[in-house]
């Protein structure tokens, strides 16, 4: 049990360090983030077939959804740390730690509640088909990806924007710097799919194969699905209690919905296609460098 209760420690230290937010806790849940993506990938394979056993062992395959989410999740974090240094670069940096920091408790909430029980009524629905679907492996790494980006997007962002406030001191609302944090994350889409391709499996950006990902077009969705986030959370903002329970039911239902349709579309069909060629690839290329760059140059971890 060693592994899930590593993973979990760094992961309510990012956790952490994100409540405490600033750009230097930022740069410690990055720490944080390559460590927790160094265990899940180095010892994954380990971990499933010599020291779990029973109840723990149906978290295993889960753990590399982890694995490509610590990934994910650190340059994403890298990038944004590299953006708040950039003289200029939001209108309001104190807004964005606020909002980012905010952001980060859902998937991570989501995360530790279905680790202590899968069933639990507390977990989204989206999250828990996506969580699901990594325990059992069922979907491809894109579906993995596209199934996690889904339950954080289009179910967690507008709750988290509400949270964190759409406007400032002032009144004036942020939603400059919101989409601003968009630009960022389509200069990362490209770096990022490319790196997990190379490290996780290539059929991700394979364009001659059915489940591979296009990293313009996944830009593009994910700036749709933030944009509508965006209008979902002024939604909420200015609802009444019976109207917010409607934008709120209309949220879970759509990123279901989606869930639903990755889950299916991305899913293997053995014996044609399995998880064997990919878990074999991560094996082998877990530790290899990252192909392309990214806004703050090649990453060294």
């Amino acid at each position: 049990m060693i592994f899930p209760i590593l993973v979990l420690i760094l992961v309510g230290v990012i956790a952490y360090f994100h409540y405490v937010e600033g750009l230097f806790s930022a740069m410690i849940s990055a720490f944080c983030a390559v460590l927790a993506a160094v265990i899940a990938f180095s010892y994954h394979e380990t971990i499933i077939f010599t020291l779990l056993k029973g109840k723990v062992a149906n978290y295993a395959h889960a753990m590399v959804l982890v694995a490509l989410f610590a990934l994910t999740y650190l340059r994403v974090t890298q990038a944004y740390a590299w953006s708040a240094r950039q003289p200029g670069y939001y209108a309001d940096p104190g807004w964005t730690n606020h909002a980012v920091a905010v952001f980060a408790k859902y998937y991570l909430g989501a995360f530790d509640k279905w680790t202590a029980d899968s069933n639990s009524s507390e977990v989204p629905r989206a999250w828990k088909i996506a969580f699901n679907a990594a325990r059992d492996g069922r979907v491809s790494a894109a579906g993995n990806f596209f199934l996690g980006l889904n339950a954080h997007i289009n179910h967690d962002l507008a709750l988290a924007m509400e949270a964190a406030g759409l406007t400032g001191p002032d009144g004036s609302s942020e939603k400059a710097n919101f989409t601003r944090i968009n630009v960022l994350l389509n200069s990362v889409t490209l770096p990022l799919i490319a790196e997990l391709s190379a490290r996780l499996d290539p059929s991700m950006d394979d364009t001659s194969l059915p489940l591979s990902l296009d990293a313009v077009a996944t830009g593009q969705v994910m700036w749709t699905w933030r944009e509508q986030a965006w209008r979902n959370a002024e939604l909420l903002a200015s609802s009444t209690p019976l109207t917010r329970n409607l934008v709120i039911a209309t949220i879970d239902a759509n990123s279901i919905t989606q869930a639903t349709t990755y889950a299916t579309t991305m899913a293997y069909a053995p014996p044609v296609t399995s998880r064997a060629d990919r878990d074999s690839w991560c094996a082998g290329h877990h530790d290899d460098p990252a192909p392309q760059a990214y806004p703050f140059g090649f990453p060294t971890d």
